[in-house]
């Protein structure tokens, strides 16, 4: 009975010995850097459930409703205005700004957005379109993208009523001078009263008016010299009997108040700049009168 006991307990301790559990066998382990695993038995999982996905598809965001999305290349998001294709004259692919929706991109855009060719991105009157086929554009100035015969490279035809280029104006300037007055009329003599003129390059219509007192105007010739030399003769002695030579000279037609001798309308073409002179020679005895005034309006180029 002793002997069967004795041969128990020796498998038992045998047992705890082998586990090493028990007895301080378990910390005498650990503190020889024996783990109690089997050679094959060695934990390398370091797996901590943080792995971040990098290939997760970027979001996609079209937050100013323009209908493409970051993905599809708005390069300004927060502007509906903005996106790959809106100026189409321009560019059908270049993501440009078409605030007034006329097809051209903002000249002045920047950073991100490539820059186009409109001038004013705020007024949709304002672009590159020639519509009227004359080599300029609303951008380029063409006051009359319809009319072909009105823009910048257009020339002028000066008080026509029409701005033919497009500058504001009818191209022309009015010139107007006064001559000597209150000159006296004697028998058989010539008066002669100058008047200068400045800023007209080209007459292209004019007007005289005269003033002269005489009681038989038939004894009268009235002559303008302009500053060409080219003289016109406005009155020829006719009238006989009648007195007094008041009224307008026009190039014919229409003509003015006054029926010219010779066409005015010599002087158009000329230069008015310089010395007008008007020269008044009275042919007879015993009438005589008075050059009260005149005066010379131009129409010229500038």
């Amino acid at each position: 009975m002793t002997r069967l006991f004795q041969a128990s307990s020796f498998a038992v301790l045998a047992l705890v010995v082998s586990s090493g559990c028990g007895l301080g066998l378990a910390s005498d382990a650990k503190d020889t850097g024996d783990t109690g695993l089997l050679p094959d038995d060695t934990d390398t999982d370091t797996d901590t459930d943080t792995d971040t996905d990098t290939d997760a598809e970027p979001e996609c965001l079209d937050e100013d409703g323009d209908g493409v999305d970051t993905c599809s290349g708005d390069c300004d998001d927060g502007d509906p205005d903005v996106f790959p294709g809106a100026a189409e004259k321009d560019d059908d692919e270049a993501c440009m700004r078409d605030a007034d929706r006329d097809g051209w991109g903002d000249a002045d855009a920047s950073g991100d957005i490539t820059p186009g060719i409109d001038c004013d991105d705020t007024d949709a009157t304002l672009q590159q379109d020639d519509r009227d086929n004359d080599g300029s554009s609303t951008c380029d100035g063409d006051c009359d993208d319809a009319d072909r015969t009105r823009s910048p490279l257009a020339t002028e035809t000066p008080f026509d009523g029409i701005d033919s280029d497009c500058d504001g104006d009818d191209g022309g300037v009015v010139v107007t001078a006064s001559g000597t007055g209150d000159l006296a009329i004697r028998d058989l003599q010539t008066t002669m009263s100058p008047a200068s003129t400045n800023g007209c390059g080209t007459v292209v219509d004019l007007e005289i008016t005269v003033d002269i007192t005489h009681w038989w105007r038939g004894d009268l010739e009235v002559d303008i010299t302009g500053p060409s030399r080219a003289t016109v003769r406005l009155h020829d002695g006719t009238g006989s009997s009648e007195e007094d030579l008041v009224g307008t000279y026009r190039p014919n037609p229409p003509g003015g108040t006054l029926d010219a001798a010779e066409d005015v309308g010599t002087f158009i073409g000329q230069s008015g700049d310089g010395t007008w002179t008007m020269r008044i020679y009275d042919n007879a005895d015993l009438a005589t009168g008075t050059l009260n005034s005149w005066s010379l309006m131009l129409w010229c180029t500038g």
